[in-house]
């Protein structure tokens, strides 16, 4: 019964793991340009109090994303009202953009 039971769970977490590794996927094949002067955050709770204006928080862009400047998006992540980015810059660095801050996201060609 022991077994069973550790097999069921271990099933499970194959399977959670899949549709995770599989959103992420997805998430990556979407392509990002940057087209204005763009305000970036280290983190996403940055990007989400700036975004929501909490005046308790005050947030300062950690620096920002040049018109042009070549980024690849390694997730996507909503809100009820907005649209949050998770970039990795030609440097290395993640960063987060609020979606319509001068960017443009175009999402993968539907197979």
């Amino acid at each position: 019964m022991l077994r069973k039971t550790i097999f069921v769970i271990l099933l499970a977490a194959i399977a959670v793991s899949g549709f995770w590794a599989a959103d992420v996927a997805k998430d990556r094949e979407h392509q990002l340009m940057v087209v204005a002067l763009t305000p970036y955050f280290t983190t996403k709770d940055e990007a989400v109090a700036q975004a929501y204006k909490q005046q308790k928080q005050h947030v300062v862009a950690a620096g920002s994303l040049a018109p042009g400047e070549p980024v690849q998006v390694l997730r996507l992540t909503s809100t009820k009202s907005y649209l949050f980015i998770n970039l990795e810059r030609k440097d290395g660095s993640q960063v987060w953009v609020q979606y319509g801050s001068g960017v443009q996201l175009t999402p993968p060609p539907s197979a």
